[in-house]
């Protein structure tokens, strides 16, 4: 009985097969590459996500800056919108204080003078307080339509790089220059 159980042993350990190290090698392999593609792509989709919200977030600025520029020059009721109006009605009302020759910021907001604003606009400044919203306002005629162009850029920073949302508009008047 005793000889009957030691051929069985070793007859059924001769039956078993196991995994050899390449066929581990291999496996793993390919569970790496297959995780590694995963991953790529979740990190991928994690920071167009996160793109996106700051480009919301900045054109949804943009646009209320826009608005409360737009409701301050219809306000004006075709009164010419000049250095004055827009250093003490309108830059008050994007709750702005403190005007330089050319540009008018506190924190995060800078008013470019058109002749400034020729040379680019938005402009990118190495302080990064006054690249976060910026706005320009010029009188023109469009179509033989007086008014305002009025250009409004509201920053934004992702991975280190430094990015605008911008609108531009045409506000009807007629006492533009």
């Amino acid at each position: 009985m005793k000889n009957k159980i030691i051929a069985f042993l070793k007859k059924s350990n001769k039956s078993k097969k196991g995994i050899t190290l390449v066929e581990v090698l291999v496996a793993l392999a390919i569970t790496s590459i297959v995780v590694a593609g995963v991953t790529s792509g979740l990190s991928f989709s994690y920071n167009t996500i996160l793109k996106d919200g700051m480009v919301d977030t900045a054109s949804s600025a943009a646009q209320d800056m826009m608005d409360t520029i737009v409701h301050s020059v219809q306000r004006q009721n075709g009164n010419n919108i000049d250095e004055a109006y827009i250093k003490y009605t309108l830059i008050p009302e994007l709750n702005v204080s403190g005007v330089g020759t050319d540009k008018a910021y506190t924190d995060d907001v800078v008013y470019i003078d058109w002749l400034t604003a020729s040379s680019g606009f938005p402009q990118q400044y190495d302080d990064t307080k006054k690249n976060s919203r910026q706005f320009t306002i010029k009188a023109t005629t469009v179509d033989g339509i007086k008014g305002y162009e009025v250009k409004v850029a509201v920053c934004y920073y992702f991975n280190g790089d430094m990015s605008f949302a911008t609108l531009e508009n045409f506000i009807a008047s007629t006492a533009a220059k």
